[in-house]
């Protein structure tokens, strides 16, 4: 499958659900299936580096990820607010984008993800969950390099999203 096929999907195959940090049924529009996921958000990057230290064990450190990533602005290589407050702050690739999405609002302490609402700051803004699904592979090696490949044409095309650390 060449990157075109691939960008395409990521660009016209994108399912956007709504974020909710007072309840989880946000989550029932996203399928328990192997795909890409992208988080996106019009809260200013100043606001994610003033959230504080992370509350979990393994929970990503938002200020230090943000700080680290701009260092990328002078290669305008970082995907930043423009005319439009919106934009993308994390991308990934998931076997489970249902239990992915649940991981990245409210993860348990020893999971590597973002975990949203443990940061009462970011409550004040909207955040956006898009999905695309990974074309059907039985075998899981595959779809998981297929997916790693995708993200990073993504990335390659459109920039780093400044809450991603790799």
């Amino acid at each position: 499958m060449k990157s075109e096929k691939i960008l395409q999907i990521l660009e016209e195959g994108l399912t956007p659900v709504e974020m909710n940090f007072q309840e989880d049924d946000w989550r029932a529009a996203i399928p328990s299936k192997p795909g890409w996921y992208f988080i996106e958000t019009d809260t200013p990057p100043e606001v994610l580096e003033d959230v504080g230290p992370p509350i979990g064990q393994r929970h990503y450190n938002i200020p230090e990820k943000v700080k680290t990533s701009l260092f990328l602005k002078k290669y305008r290589a970082c995907i930043l607010p423009t005319d439009n407050p919106f934009y993308f702050v994390y991308s990934g690739e998931a076997k489970n984008l249902k239990a992915r999405a649940r991981e990245h609002m409210s993860g348990h302490h020893k999971t590597g993800c973002l975990a949203l609402e443990k940061y009462t700051p970011l409550y004040n803004n909207k955040w956006k969950f898009h999905f695309a699904l990974c074309p059907d592979i039985d075998d899981l090696n595959e779809s998981k390099i297929l997916r790693t490949y995708g993200e990073q044409i993504w990335r390659a095309k459109y920039g780093w999203p400044i809450l991603c650390g790799k």
